[in-house]
């Protein structure tokens, strides 16, 4: 029986992950910062503290621990672990795409640099090192443009510039986001705004043996917030599978994220690749060499019938994979309403309405509870719904009107 080791998981936001592993016919253990609830199948846990910072520090302890253990592969769908699990792999020959190519990979700059001369379109950027780098071109660039991490994820630390006397302002939100980021690098890329468009299409892929297999395309809906020192930030709204395009545009991203495969020699592996629509033109924004975060996975399996949490662990277990796996067997639309207040508080309570049970949806979540710190814009929220149908726009209405059915009191 095939043994794995997970570096790093949430019940709250993971749960396919445990899903996946009950159906799979393995023996899973775990690596975490700190001991919290597990399942019961978990057959050993490994407590690694400061397992975020500089993760490759914990390389040998973790080869250790698989062979006293006897595990024989590893997975991780967190960003800032996806390295150290390729070099984990590397140094006991399992299979796994390159770290080289991870590290790229998670590097904003570097990769548009390699790709800008391929061909692949994509916004204007320019990496910023300092305060004083971004001031000198202050003046000179046309408004609004993007400031971020050169590695940040789920959007944190981007932020909207829309003129030079709040460069300072920015820059202050985007270079404290490099302390959470995965590299912990304190570089920053500022970028063309490309629209004010909502939303952001990612495409899902899964690479096996250099075969680009493209199992669908997500539609992330987020919302503009401006915050109490006036910074006009993003937060994740809803999710969408599949996602809502026209048949050229769908069919111009799936080529595009092959190309974007090839040209950085990603392997074995499944990848979470984003862009933004301008002018009827997809534009890449950055590339992640893991599998899809946040809901889309339980997404895909609700509308299409692909499970990438299964297809993700089954291929860093060396099982195969048949096509069929890779193929939608239902077709459905799913959409995930993340639930925020407006503000970052206490929860003080939570109510809901007498006929939230007799409405039609698939999942209500609550992650955080009474008592809990609310911080907005921090992860995707309080909680989610999750509704779906045969049309999306009624799976949208769904998750609204379960929404209209939820209060929550925060101070």
């Amino acid at each position: 029986m095939k043994r794995v080791l997970i570096l790093d998981w949430s019940e709250e936001w993971r749960f396919y992950i445990t899903r996946a592993l009950e159906e799979l016919n393995c023996e899973a253990f775990l690596a975490m910062e700190q001991f919290r609830a597990t399942p019961s199948f978990i057959k050993g846990i490994l407590i690694i503290k400061n397992l975020y910072k500089n993760p490759i520090e914990h390389l040998n302890k973790i080869i250790q621990y698989m062979e006293e253990n006897n595990i024989d592969s590893i997975f991780t769908c967190e960003d800032e672990l996806v390295e150290l699990a390729a070099k984990v792999a590397e140094s006991k020959n399992l299979i796994t795409c390159p770290s080289k190519v991870i590290n790229k990979c998670m590097n904003k700059f570097e990769v548009r640099r390699e790709l800008e001369c391929k061909d692949v379109k994509m916004p204007f950027y320019k990496k910023i090192q300092s305060i004083n780098d971004l001031l000198s071109i202050s003046k000179l660039i046309d408004y609004p443009i993007i400031l971020k991490p050169i590695d940040g994820n789920f959007s944190n630390g981007a932020i909207k510039v829309n003129s030079p006397k709040a460069i300072e302002a920015a820059w202050e939100y985007a270079y404290k986001a490099t302390f959470d980021s995965p590299s912990n690098s304190r570089e920053i890329i500022m970028e063309e705004y490309l629209s004010d468009e909502d939303r952001v299409i990612s495409c899902e892929a899964v690479i096996i043996e250099r075969k680009v297999y493209i199992v669908g395309l997500t539609e992330e809906r987020q919302r503009k917030h401006i915050d109490i020192s006036k910074n006009e930030t993003f937060i994740y709204d809803m999710m969408l599978v599949p996602a809502q395009l026209d048949k050229d545009i769908q069919c111009s991203i799936e080529e595009q994220t092959k190309k974007i495969v090839s040209n950085l020699g990603l392997d074995n592996c499944l990848v979470h690749v984003e862009y933004k629509i301008k002018d009827g033109v997809p534009k890449f924004l950055e590339i992640n060499p893991r599998i899809a975060g946040g809901l889309i996975p339980e997404l895909f399996k609700i509308a299409l019938g692909i499970d990438l949490a299964k297809i993700a662990i089954k291929l860093a277990m060396r099982q195969h994979i048949e096509e069929t796996e890779l193929k939608k067997s239902i077709d459905r639309v799913a959409c995930a309403k993340f639930i925020v207040s407006e503000h970052s508080g206490t929860i003080e309570n939570i109510s809901y309405d007498n006929n939230l049970n007799s409405l039609d949806l698939d999942c209500l979540k609550m992650v955080l509870k009474k008592g809990d710190t609310f911080r907005l814009g921090e992860l995707f929220g309080i909680g989610y719904i999750i509704c779906s149908s045969n049309l999306t726009a009624d799976a949208i209405e769904k998750t609204k009107k379960v929404l209209d059915g939820i209060k929550i009191e925060i101070s």
